[in-house]
């Protein structure tokens, strides 16, 4: 594994260093999933409020990218 130099920390992993690193273990998995649900609940208790539509939109656009990251990184892992 070598970092390599760029404007944000990226390594240059071989496929077998890919391959062992998105095996999660049970607990890991868990965590990930609670995040996800927890996610997914605050999605669903959003209210939207007429008089500040912008608020509503952002916040649901914030919490579709957290379920949208653990969800590509649960599928990572069950591609392994």
């Amino acid at each position: 594994m070598k970092q390599l130099d760029n404007e944000f920390t990226r390594y240059d992993l071989s496929l077998d260093e890919i391959q062992k690193a998105s095996v999660l273990s049970e607990e890991t998995r868990a965590v990930m999933q609670n995040l996800l649900s927890e996610s997914a609940t605050q999605k669903l208790d959003l209210v939207f409020d007429p008089n500040n539509p912008m608020v509503f939109t952002q916040e649901e656009a914030y919490i579709k990218g957290k379920i949208d990251i653990l969800r590509y990184l649960l599928s990572l892992a069950d591609s392994v």
